[in-house]
């Protein structure tokens, strides 16, 4: 009986891919809109002010989302926001050399 148990205790579930890509894409959504909603609110005082702010928000995000990659349920989470990041950082870069 203990082996059996041994044997259940070991076997891993199986990875939840389509549910955690859908998790995954609406926080980078979620995450790319907010780091352009500052972009724009920030860059009617200044350009320059905006790029920083987000720049700012995105690498104190992704320290501490980075921690969180290699949990089990929170990769999703984390590497959906993260790419959002990158995302939203890319994309308020380009706003503002249009703008200029």
């Amino acid at each position: 009986m203990s082996l059996e148990l041994a044997r259940e205790s070991t076997r891993r579930e199986p990875t939840p891919w389509v549910l955690g890509l859908t998790v995954a894409a609406v926080m980078l959504v979620f995450s790319a809109g907010v780091l352009l909603g500052i972009f724009e609110l920030v860059d009617s005082i200044s350009e320059l002010a905006a790029v920083a702010v987000i720049a700012i928000v995105a690498i104190g995000l992704a320290s501490t989302l980075w921690e969180l990659r290699v949990k089990a349920v929170w990769r999703w989470i984390a590497w959906g926001t993260l790419l959002g990041l990158l995302a939203g950082f890319g994309s308020a870069a380009v706003l503002a050399f249009m703008h200029g």
